[in-house]
């Protein structure tokens, strides 16, 4: 379904105008150096193709005919210094001069069946060349490593774009073809079937020349004597044409791509349209702000603002409007998500989902109704998108750094509706106990984790519940004023109560409340306003009849919001006076 669903994305995209997407035997790869010879193939000089940070720029060339670690299989007309060369930063001569002869002999042999005269300037190059001859070029350590492309002087564009040496290249592909037939399992259709398959770029992770989605790389995964990827049959042409669709999704600039944690999240949509665009802003930007990828249409903003309102609505428990829900039935059509992890052998399948415009929405609308709470302060987003939420469990807000595994689950989780990670509630805690702060986000998750997950503990709502009665939510509420009155009284200290025993007291307030009480005596003799924040106090400790020893990990969760309410509610009455 996954390559069968990616070929025809591959199909249609080819017919979209302005889509740099790489024709059937063809691969956008990273091109940082020329090599530009005489038609007698004497080298005239080496051109650098770096942009402005040293790195190579893409380029259209033939498909790569190897995949990492497969051994030495040179690539016709384009290759990296190791095979042009013989010169690698790897400090190993010995594989070089291997690479460069298999490179030189496969080029060597195709000028001599072709009598291509292009093709035998290059071999006459090859012949010529020695690797140590790579000290005397000034732009040597520029184009280390770097792959690199022919021209011969004269031609307009490379050597590989000239019409003589695609038609050779088109003649390389159908005799490489000539491997067995069989009904391939992602068109249904007889077709030669492929023994490996193209590498998939850009994984977050994975090895940056390329990784196998489909492989079979060790005895034990084969069967009935078929070897490679013979056990799972997939036509050369869409197996070129799956990994060309999902590199042209994984690259940065496509607007089809979200890197959460280790996951790399792509998407798209059966029938071409502003659904794909709106979706992604409401994934990366706060509140969908911002449409990327040049989506500037009146259309795209229309849907953008009609998919915000509907969102909001559903956010604040209130029904959409009619004229937004038909615009966006209008916009109708099946959406795909695939996530990618990287792993040892080949690329991992984290998650596959088939759904559409009107389900996704559906299912943001309830994440964004179950995270809904007061704001903080005024720049807290309404919407916050998904890497936000993951950043605030990352230790030292790094997204490299977000626990393993959550981005996957928290963003299966919101796409699909279903229950958020278990894990989440801990992770939450856990960053709250380290960092001593309860911002907005990690208690709107909190929020989030409680409602969906544990929906029959009561009804946690946007802002201060002065009915909320249970132990936890008031025990947080009291720390809250506790703090208040401390901050009253002496104003802002190197280490307030919060910094200190917010951890001790949410875990274990036997221990720790009766010493801030004590406390809070002797701030609220100080502060200007003692007496309201005592009667404040006094109106919460009315419902606590025990302190308890211990509060388990799910009631630490509603002292946080307590606390988080209460703070909120400090803020706004300060507000007003």
């Amino acid at each position: 379904m996954i390559l069968s669903e990616l070929t025809a994305f591959y199909q249609r995209m080819l017919k979209e105008p302005n889509v740099e997407l790489p024709p059937p035997g063809y691969s956008r790869e990273l091109i940082g150096f020329v090599l530009v010879l005489t038609r007698q193939g004497v080298l005239r000089r080496i051109l650098p193709r770096l942009d402005d940070k040293g790195k190579a720029r893409p380029l259209l060339v033939p498909a790569p005919r190897k995949q990492s670690g497969s051994g030495i299989s040179p690539n016709l007309f384009w290759d990296n210094t190791g095979y042009l060369l013989g010169v690698d930063g790897k400090d190993k001569p010995e594989r070089s001069a291997k690479t460069f002869a298999a490179f030189r002999q496969a080029h060597a042999a195709l000028a001599r069946d072709t009598g291509n005269a292009r093709l035998e300037a290059v071999a006459a190059f090859l012949e010529a060349w020695r690797p140590e001859m790579f000290a005397d070029q000034e732009v040597g350590p520029l184009i280390l490593d770097k792959n690199g492309v022919f021209q011969i002087e004269g031609d307009q564009g490379f050597l590989h774009e000239q019409p003589d040496i695609r038609h050779i290249w088109e003649e390389q592909r159908r005799a490489g073809e000539q491997e067995p037939s069989g009904i391939c399992l992602a068109t249904g259709k007889t077709a030669p079937i492929a023994r490996t398959h193209p590498p998939v770029k850009g994984v977050s992770g994975a090895n940056p020349t390329g990784a196998a989605l489909v492989s079979f790389n060790c005895d034990a995964f084969e069967s009935y004597g078929k070897s490679q990827s013979f056990n799972a049959p997939v036509s050369r042409e869409a197996a070129e044409a799956y990994t060309s669709a999902l590199n042209f999704l994984l690259r940065k600039e496509s607007g089809h791509c979200l890197r959460l944690g280790s996951t790399s999240l792509v998407f798209w949509t059966e029938q071409p349209g502003p659904a794909e665009k709106v979706f992604l802003s409401f994934l990366s930007y706060e509140d969908g702000e911002a449409l990327p990828c040049d989506a500037g249409t009146a259309e795209d903003r229309e849907l953008l603002g009609r998919t915000r309102a509907v969102l909001r609505a559903a956010r604040d428990g209130k029904k959409p409007a009619d004229a937004d829900l038909a615009a966006l039935r209008a916009a109708e059509t099946r959406f795909f998500l695939l996530g990618l992890k990287p792993n040892q052998a080949r690329l991992g399948v984290s998650l596959w989902q088939i759904s559409s415009l009107g389900q996704l929405l559906e299912n943001l609308g309830r994440h964004y109704h179950d995270l809904a709470l007061a704001p903080q302060y005024a720049n807290d987003p309404p919407l916050p998108p998904l890497w936000m939420l993951l950043r605030e469990l990352a230790p030292q807000g790094k997204t490299d750094n977000i626990p393993a595994d959550l981005g996957e689950a928290l963003s299966r989780a919101v796409l699909s509706g279903g229950r958020y990670p278990e894990n989440l509630l801990a992770v939450v805690v856990q960053r709250i106990r380290a960092d001593k702060d309860i911002s907005y986000l990690r208690a709107a998750l909190l929020k989030a984790f409680l409602l969906r997950n544990h929906p029959s503990q009561g009804v946690r709502t946007m802002t201060l519940d002065d009915n909320r009665k249970d132990r936890p939510y008031l025990l947080g509420r009291l720390f809250a004023l506790l703090e208040k009155t401390q901050n009253d009284a002496v104003g802002s200290v190197g280490a307030s109560i919060k910094d200190r025993y917010i951890g001790a007291a949410s875990a274990t307030p036997l221990l720790v409340f009766p010493q801030l009480l004590r406390l809070a005596q002797h701030h609220i003799s100080k502060a200007d306003y003692g007496n309201y924040d005592e009667d404040k106090i006094a109106d919460v400790m009315r419902h606590i009849n025990a302190f308890p020893p211990h509060l388990s990990l799910q009631e630490q969760g509603d002292f946080f919001i307590g606390y988080y309410h209460q703070r909120v509610a400090n803020y706004q009455k300060k507000e007003k006076e």
